[in-house]
This record gives structure tokens, C-alpha cells and sequence, in this order.
């Protein structure tokens, strides 16, 4: 009886020994299936990912060209070839570029394939990115704004909303006095204290203000400052990478005028467009061997003003008088220097003048793309609803101030003569969110499809 149990209990586990190992058998294959579906979509996936990476490439090569000055760049005319992996796949991406609505703007669409194997004639897998891009600031003016330094070498006491300074400000008067509501140094001029203020003068604070915060990069040296002002040193602050206003992004008009209309009678009407006619770049056609000699004549100006060349002489500089006559904020581009013994910009809506050139306006040393030569009045600088800004260059202030809009430059000198102590009272109510900087063409818009 015990053989035969035992007999009866070998023939039901052989059964379920066999039944385990299909379940078993059929557990596995399903993940293998699994595994290679999951290996299939994986890989689709990164090829489709790579496809997409290539056209986010195309825009980026299409953006540095325009900001490396190839405005004109319409795209790659066919493939361009990112990756060959020879045997296996090639990743390629074709761009094309037509108008926005204005000139500040371009539609740019870019289109990422791959092709399996990588002498395939079609692509396998295409991602397609559609963006608009724009030509548009990336921060805003203050009263003085400087990508390099800012240097007050004068008995002088300069008051104004704020102060942005790339480097260092550096104030090598005794009697030097700076009163911002606002101030910021990058970084610090190397050596002995590492300073970004100093290493005379005094920061102070302007009248109606009983405290303030000054950020540095690096440490304040200065002779004195204020109790209410609160420095915060070796601070972390993002540098402002250009002053470029490209005049495209504001300008719409194509109107143009011969030179020889800005140098007729005592008052010019209607100053609006390109000077001259013909021509890029500064041209001895405009005016007298590329110089306008705007002597004492007023200017009214109707809207944004382009001038292809220098702005008075260096033996002679101008006192002439703009009115914006417009209603709004206008800019006058100028492709050359401006050499202002004194200017007068008191009545109407605000204007920005802009000076294209690296090159300075007068001989002997420290005489900047923008350059104030009057020492006294009646010649002393009166521009409280102008803002002077020298984009490539320097501006040099040797001129008495009665007032102004602001100023910003490569870098400033402040050394002003004439003697005693004077103030340069720098607007605080000018439009400086209205003077955007540091242009640079940025996608705005963006769209994806397969």
C-alpha cells in the first residue's frame, strides 16, 4: 500500500512540474516582447529627440548670425550636417528666414532630420520649430551707465537717479562728490583694496533721500559716505553686455534728405529721416568733409533722426538747440562724433542721441565719441530732456553742467574746468525705462511640430 501512495504522488508533481515551467516559459517571452518594444520606443524616441535637438541648432546658428551683424543671413539654402555616424545614422537641419512685421523682427523656421542608415535618401524621423525673433533690449538706462568705468577727476558734485558701472567707479578728487539714489559696480579695479569706489572722494546721499543700499562687486573705498547709505560689498552683479541700440529696431521711416538741409538758416524745420540721401557709413557728402556744422541753428525734430556723420568740428564745436516737437521720445543716430561746446534741450518731449563711432571727436587725449567742451556759461551744457549715450566709444564731459538727461559710454571722464566747485544735476524724471540697451536678437516666440 505504501509503494503505491507514493507511486500516485510522482504522477501529479511530473503534471504540475511541467504545467510551472510553461507558465514560466510563457512569462518570459512576454518580456522579452516587452523589453524589445520598450528597446524599439526607446530608441524612436532618442532618434526623434535628436531630430528636434538638430532643428533647436538650426535656430541658434540662425540667431548668431544676426547677432554677429549677418542681419541679411536667409538660412542654410539645403542640409547642413550636425553628426555622421558612418553605418548607422547622420543628423542634419535646414533653416529658412523671411520678414517679420517691422525690421526688428524675422521669422525663422528650422527643420531637424535623421536618416537611417546615414546614406538614406529620406529622412526617418522630422521635427520641425517654427520661431519669430526680435532685435529688442535687454536692460534699461540710468542716469549714468558705463560698460567700462566711470572717472571724476574734478572738483564736481553730480546728483541723479542712479549710477550702473560694468567695472569701477573711480573718483580721484579730494572735493568729488556722487549722489545717487541708486548705485551698482560690477566689479573693482585690481590691486590694493580691490576697490569699486574710490579711492577718493565721497558717496552722499541726493536731498529728500534718508537711506539707500549701494551693491559693489568689490569694496568701497571711498574718502567718505553718507550714514543712511547702506554698502553692501563683493556682491554678485550681472554685468550689462553692450550699448548697442541698433537703429533699425527704432527707426521705420526711409525718408531721406540731402545733408546740405542741416546746415541752412538759423532754424531747421522738420528733422526727421536719414542724412544723406546716399551713402553708408560716415560720407564726406554730408555736410563738409563728413562733418555737420550745426553752429547755433535750432533743430525741430518730428521723429527719429539718422545723420551719416560727424557732428561739429573738433576746431569749431556747436551751441546748437533741438525741440522735439513730436509728442514722444525720438533718437537722432549719428555715425560719427558729436563735439558739443553747448547744447540746449529744454522744451518739447525727450530725445536720446546715440554715436555710433569707436573713434574720438577731437585731437589731444581724453576727448571721447561724445565730447562737452563748454567751460563756462553761456556755453555750459543745458540738456535736461537729452540722454547722450556713446555706444562704441567713450563720452567726455569738459563742460560746465546746468543740467541733463544722462550719459552713458564705453566709459566716462568727468574732469570739468573753469574752477571753484559745481554741481552736474543729472534728470531724475527723464523716460530711462523708454532707453532700452544691450540689444541683442532673442526668440519671442516659438512653436514645435512634427
Amino acid at each position: 500500500m505504501d509503494k503505491l501512495h507514493r507511486n500516485n504522488q510522482s504522477g501529479v508533481i511530473i503534471p504540475m512540474l511541467v504545467g510551472a515551467l510553461i507558465m514560466l516559459s510563457s512569462i518570459f517571452a512576454g518580456l522579452v516582447v516587452f523589453s524589445n518594444y520598450n528597446l524599439l520606443r526607446s530608441r524612436e524616441r532618442l532618434y526623434k529627440l535628436a531630430a528636434f535637438y538638430g532643428a533647436e541648432s538650426g535656430i541658434d546658428h540662425v540667431v548668431a548670425n544676426f547677432n554677429n551683424g549677418n542681419t541679411g543671413y536667409a538660412g542654410t539654402g539645403g542640409d547642413f550636417t550636425l553628426l555622421t555616424v558612418a553605418g548607422s545614422y547622420k543628423i542634419v537641419y535646414s533653416t529658412t528666414v523671411s520678414a517679420g512685421a517691422t525690421t526688428a523682427e524675422k521669422q525663422i523656421v528650422s527643420v531637424g532630420k535623421v536618416y537611417i542608415p546615414d546614406t538614406a535618401a529620406t529622412p526617418k524621423y522630422t521635427e520641425e520649430i517654427a520661431v519669430l525673433a526680435k532685435n529688442e533690449g535687454g536692460t534699461v538706462s540710468t542716469s549714468m551707465l558705463s560698460t567700462g568705468i566711470i572717472q571724476v577727476s574734478s572738483n564736481v558734485n553730480i546728483t541723479g537717479k542712479g549710477v550702473f558701472v560694468n567695472r569701477y567707479l573711480e573718483m580721484t578728487h579730494p572735493n568729488a562728490i556722487v549722489r545717487m539714489e541708486e548705485l551698482s559696480v560690477a566689479d573693482y579695479k585690481v590691486g590694493s583694496g580691490n576697490c569699486s569706489t574710490g579711492p577718493d572722494g565721497e558717496l552722499a546721499l541726493p536731498t529728500g533721500i534718508t537711506s539707500t543700499a549701494y551693491r559693489l562687486g568689490g569694496n568701497n573705498c571711498a574718502d567718505d559716505t553718507a550714514a543712511g547709505i547702506t554698502v553692501l560689498e563683493n556682491q554678485s552683479i550681472e554685468k550689462v553686455g553692450s550699448l548697442n541700440i541698433p537703429l533699425e529696431s527704432i527707426m521705420t521711416s526711409t525718408t531721406t534728405t540731402a545733408c546740405t538741409t542741416l546746415t541752412t538758416g538759423t532754424t531747421v524745420n522738420n528733422v526727421n529721416g536719414h542724412y544723406p540721401s546716399t551713402g553708408s557709413g560716415v560720407v564726406n557728402t554730408c555736410g563738409s568733409s563728413g562733418t555737420v556744422a550745426m553752429s547755433t541753428r535750432t533743430y525741430n525734430i518730428t521723429d527719429h533722426v539718422h545723420i551719416r556723420g560727424n557732428l561739429c568740428t573738433t576746431a569749431s564745436p556747436c551751441n546748437p538747440t533741438f525741440n522735439n516737437t513730436s509728442g514722444s521720445l525720438k533718437y537722432v543716430f549719428v555715425e560719427g562724433t558729436i563735439n558739443f561746446q553747448r547744447a540746449v534741450v529744454t522744451s518739447g518731449s525727450p530725445i536720446v542721441f546715440v554715436s555710433y563711432s569707436a573713434q574720438t571727436c577731437c585731437s589731444g587725449s581724453n576727448k571721447g565719441a561724445i565730447y562737452f567742451s563748454g567751460t563756462s556759461a553761456p556755453n555750459s551744457l543745458n540738456a535736461p530732456l537729452a540722454y547722450f549715450i556713446a555706444s562704441k566709444g567713450d563720452l567726455y564731459v569738459n563742460a560746465k553742467v546746468e543740467a541733463m538727461g544722462g550719459a552713458a559710454g564705453s566709459n566716462i571722464f568727468v574732469n570739468t574746468t573753469g574752477g571753484g566747485s559745481h554741481g552736474i544735476p543729472i534728470s531724475t524724471t527723464f523716460p530711462y525705462s523708454s532707453v532700452p540697451v544691450d540689444y541683442a536678437w532673442r526668440v519671442i516666440r516659438y512653436s514645435a511640430n512634427e
